[in-house]
């Protein structure tokens, strides 16, 4: 940071973006823009972009909420995040699929209309535009009984008639 700055190209009055093409992957880029006329050049202060992938998530943890819920909470990515991939798979030898995506600064999931009494594993990485974090700790719980839900209340005894 801080230059010296190279010139990577111009674009005309009015226009407010310019695309750097010329980037390598897993680099961080400082940029300065200057805005030119028939009196001189003015420079605006130095702006960032990274082409490195976000952090790994750390931390994932799974807790059963209900026969049908399990809340999923992880400890938040390094570099730009845009959002984090959530995966599931059923028991231990099925199948990772992403279930929901949600934006940077949400940190917690809530999966719900799962089967009482089945085993879930989870995972999650972070991704932005310079691409994905490889994948959290996988974590894994099973859902709670569907049974520990019924109220039941005391059982009734017989009634006995008094006798005066």
């Amino acid at each position: 940071s801080g230059g010296p700055y190279a010139d990577i190209g111009s674009v005309g009055g009015g226009t407010f973006d310019f695309e750097d093409t010329g980037v390598a992957v897993d680099t961080d880029y400082f940029y300065q823009v200057r805005a030119c006329n028939i009196t001189g050049c003015a420079s605006s202060g130095e702006v960032s972009a990274s082409t490195r992938p976000p952090g790994t998530p750390t931390s994932l943890d799974a807790s059963p909420i209900d026969e049908d819920r399990i809340d999923l909470s992880w400890d938040a990515s390094s570099g730009v995040v845009d959002d984090y991939h959530i995966e599931r798979k059923q028991g231990s030898g099925g199948t990772y699929e992403e279930i929901a995506t949600v934006p940077d600064g949400t940190l917690f999931y809530s999966d719900a209309g799962l089967t009482s009494e089945t085993e879930y594993f989870y995972q999650v990485r972070a991704c932005s535009p310079a691409g994905c974090s490889d994948y959290s700790n996988e974590d894994s719980v099973a859902t709670e009984d569907d049974a520990d839900d019924l109220v039941s209340g005391p059982a009734s005894s017989p009634r006995v008639p008094h006798s005066t």
